[in-house]
């Protein structure tokens, strides 16, 4: 019902600026879901991160996956480490803020590193897991592909932690333009993408052909993903 929610909206009439609140509220969003095994067991058993992306063609420039401190996975991941007090204490901090505030009002964005790795599935690099402060489980999958070379959020947590930075998409077709910093989030050419034959594809066409890649690894799928969610009806006391 999202979608017609979205769809009708062009047909009535509200102030701009209405629908404008009504849109962002729905937040339908174009991706792709793509599945990051952890690097070994977690409890005995092989586990996977999940995590929604609406630009999968930086997929070869993640450098770390950060989860929701209320990520189930985080336990399993810290449970009898070095890092589970860490994570504790941050996770304790998020239980007192309401989702606005987590969204919306954070003073200082940061996380604690879980001691794990989750693999990229298109390169087999391994990457460190964290947990953030301003990574929501409510909204996609509680987990965030992070990508500091093309997103002003992971690039300031990235050099925060000193994680590495990696450029994929140049602003200039040929690869001219690729620098670290600023953040370029637009969309560019294809780069650096350990396989060679991503290198050169720009927006839409590069996009599909992660997606195709993933889908024929098993590893991901185009999908769409929206911030409204489900009316619980056991939650409403009283109807009209």
């Amino acid at each position: 019902y999202a979608d017609e929610l979205l769809d009708e909206l062009d047909h009535i009439k509200f102030p701009e600026n209405v629908k404008a609140m009504q849109r962002n509220w729905i937040g339908r969003s174009h991706g792709a879901q793509i599945e990051f095994p952890v690097a070994g067991e977690v409890d005995g058993e092989s586990a996977i991160i999940g995590a929604f992306t609406t630009r999968p063609d930086t997929i070869f420039g993640v450098t770390f996956v950060t989860l929701s401190p209320e990520h189930p996975l985080c336990e399993p991941l810290v449970a009898g480490t070095e890092y589970e007090a860490g994570w504790r204490t941050l996770a304790d901090e998020c239980a007192k803020l309401s989702e606005f505030e987590r969204i919306n009002m954070l003073k200082e964005k940061k996380g604690v590193p879980l001691g794990r790795s989750a693999i990229n599935p298109l390169t087999g690099e391994e990457v460190p897991i964290y947990a953030g402060n301003f990574v929501v489980a409510s909204y996609g999958t509680g987990a965030v592909m992070a990508v500091p070379g093309h997103d002003q959020r992971d690039y300031d947590f990235a050099k925060k932690y000193g994680i590495p930075v990696k450029p994929v998409l140049s602003r200039r077709e040929g690869g001219e333009g690729v620098e670290e910093n600023p953040v370029f989030d637009g969309l560019g050419w294809m780069v650096n993408s350990t396989r060679a034959e991503f290198d050169g594809m720009f927006g839409d066409e590069a996009k599909a052909a992660v997606i195709s890649a993933l889908e024929a690894e098993g590893a991901g799928q185009g999908t769409v993903q929206y911030r409204l969610k489900d009316w619980l009806l056991s939650r409403q006391r009283f109807w009209g």
